[in-house]
């Protein structure tokens, strides 16, 4: 299973956040046990993308659709598959429990 998997169900938008973006950034954090902080999750992006290290337009990428995609979720009272797990202004990413219980199942 993929974040990219549980994308077609979450029901956003190409203008709320790019699928991609939130996509690369789901499946980081499935990679890295499923919470992280964000510049280890933008680093990761940018390794999966062949990047050498990371520009200031990669992180805004993530970082922006990171945002747009949580608010999105939250403004239509959906679940989402990440959120801030240390509240807002925090720079920890988690997937939600939700999702780590589905890839449990599924792995199972």
């Amino acid at each position: 299973m993929t974040a990219h998997d549980d994308i077609a169900g979450a029901g956003i938008t190409e203008s709320e956040a790019p699928k991609s973006a939130v996509g690369e950034i789901a499946d980081a954090l499935f990679e890295m046990g499923g919470s992280a902080h964000r510049e280890e999750v933008i680093d990761r992006v940018a390794i999966r993308r062949g990047q050498p290290s990371v520009t200031d337009g990669i992180r805004r990428e993530l970082v922006e659709a990171f945002e747009r995609y949580c608010a999105a979720m939250a403004r239509k009272g959906k679940p989402a598959l990440f959120h801030l797990p240390l509240g807002e202004g925090s720079r920890r990413w988690s997937l939600t429990t939700e999702v780590m219980q589905r890839a449990s199942r599924l792995r199972r």
